[in-house]
């Protein structure tokens, strides 16, 4: 998991910066740039977990709680970097400066969440080998969970009232987040049910998926619709 999470950290790091230089000029290159930095953070964090769950003879559960808290507390961020890349999508004319001053909202949003990862009942170490995820961080879960619905719900919405490149890129950006949010609520659930934590840690796999799919559709030149490619062969067929 140790090497995992460092590879994913040093992955997303690298493909941010390389779809940034594609084109540093476009809006949505510039935000998926200050997405990467924020998920390259998430993903350290997972690395300096499991670093620290290495260590628990030494030291406890108390440096494996602080990550943990450190991990919810990035994890607020993640709903407002992806809202800042549908507003580039969908608004490309007004600037990066704008659109982060358009997600103010979206910021204290993801701030008030963040502030619930700091309370006692996020993370209880229980005992020298153990943490107990309390109402905080279910709390804290919910509300992420919920606000990636809404903005899933958008997106779709933001799809039909777009044409070309536009409606193209937020076609995939619904695609990854539908996918995501499913397998991610699955593994989680199902991790928490039966105890089996190599459950929730496959959450980074579903997480740089769904990232690497993102950046290959903001940075090809030839993204296509997969029903206009799909309606084409079944015409050629015909």
């Amino acid at each position: 998991m140790i090497t995992l999470a460092a590879l994913a950290t040093l992955l997303t790091l690298a493909v941010g910066v390389s779809v940034f230089f594609v084109n540093r000029k476009r809006p949505s290159n510039q935000a998926f740039a200050i997405f990467s930095i924020l998920l390259s953070t998430w993903t350290t964090s997972i690395l300096l977990i499991n670093i620290a769950a290495l260590n628990i003879l030494e030291h406890g559960m108390v440096t494996v709680k602080r990550w943990l808290v450190v991990n919810g507390f990035i994890a607020s961020f993640g709903i407002w970097a992806l809202w800042i890349l549908q507003s580039s999508i969908t608004k490309r004319g007004i600037g990066m400066l704008k659109t982060l001053s358009n997600s103010r909202l979206i910021l204290v949003f993801s701030i008030f969440v963040s502030l619930i990862a700091l309370t006692d009942s996020f993370a209880i170490v229980v005992d020298r080998f153990n943490i107990y995820r309390g109402f905080g961080y279910v709390f804290h879960n919910s509300l992420i969970g919920i606000a990636f619905l809404i903005f899933f719900i958008t997106t779709l919405r933001n799809v039909s009232r777009h044409v070309g490149i536009e409606r193209l890129e937020l076609q995939y950006i619904a695609l990854t987040c539908s996918f995501s949010l499913v397998l991610l609520a699955a593994l989680n659930g199902l991790g928490n049910l039966t105890g089996l934590r190599t459950l929730n840690r496959a959450s980074i796999l579903v997480v740089v998926a769904g990232y690497l799919f993102m950046a290959w559709a903001l940075a090809h030149h030839r993204i296509f619709n997969a029903r206009q490619v799909l309606s084409s062969v079944a015409h050629r067929g015909l």
